[in-house]
């Protein structure tokens, strides 16, 4: 399992069950972008992998704790944080969700506001899955 494999999957749970997303990419600097151009493509999901913790098993096996971040971005309406409808469909989306045979599933670690002003907010949530990774080098 590779962080493209894992981000693949996620973003793929999110255009098949939250429709009211207008976009749904990896991040890539996105929210640096002029706040006014980014406002025209939201509700948005940005996925990117959060970081991972890794635990020697034996010999060169590790188990990897790999999390990854949703960061959603939606129009400020005058309420704090995403749209509760939105945040509720995505975290339905990922919970749980398996992400292959050797990985474990998909849970919810946690969920922060990250940054409002008066046109844009964003909301961060992270999930985490735990699989084992064999580095070849060792």
């Amino acid at each position: 399992m590779t962080y493209a494999d894992i981000e693949e999957a996620v973003m793929g749970a999110l255009k098949e069950s939250v429709p009211g997303l207008r976009s749904v990419e990896p991040y890539a600097g996105q929210l640096e972008d002029e706040i006014k151009e980014l406002a025209l493509r939201l509700p948005a999901a940005f996925v990117v992998h959060g970081g991972s913790a890794y635990t020697w098993v034996d010999g060169a096996v590790y188990r990897e704790q790999a999390e990854v971040s949703v960061l959603l971005a939606r129009r400020v309406t005058g309420r704090p944080g995403p749209d509760p409808t939105v945040l509720d469909a995505v975290l339905e989306a990922l919970a749980r969700m398996p992400l292959g045979d050797s990985a474990e599933r998909l849970v919810p670690v946690s969920s922060s506001l990250v940054f409002t002003n008066r046109l844009v907010s964003v909301h961060s949530l992270e999930f985490a899955a735990g699989f084992d990774r064999v580095f070849k080098n060792l």
